[in-house]
């Protein structure tokens, strides 16, 4: 049985870091997604996110957020 999966990506293009979860979206628009994925790009109203997640089994949230950590170490200060 295949799970029912939303990604949802939270960025603007216009916010250089920020952008990130925008440009996800993008990429995987131009890829394409199996019929039990649902791609919603959010822009940064993630508040949307209890009705849409409704009827979801999956949820995959794409989005950054700014560290003072060197790449790579997964956040750990």
């Amino acid at each position: 049985m295949h799970k029912n999966i939303l990604i949802l990506c939270c960025g603007h293009p216009f916010f250089t870091d920020n952008g990130f979860g925008y440009h996800v979206a993008k990429a995987l628009e131009k890829r394409g997604l199996p019929g039990n994925a649902d791609l919603m790009d959010v822009g940064f109203s993630a508040c949307m996110v209890p009705h849409i997640m409704e009827g979801k089994d999956k949820l995959i949230i794409v989005d950054i957020f700014h560290t003072n950590d060197k790449p790579g170490d997964g956040g750990a200060s």
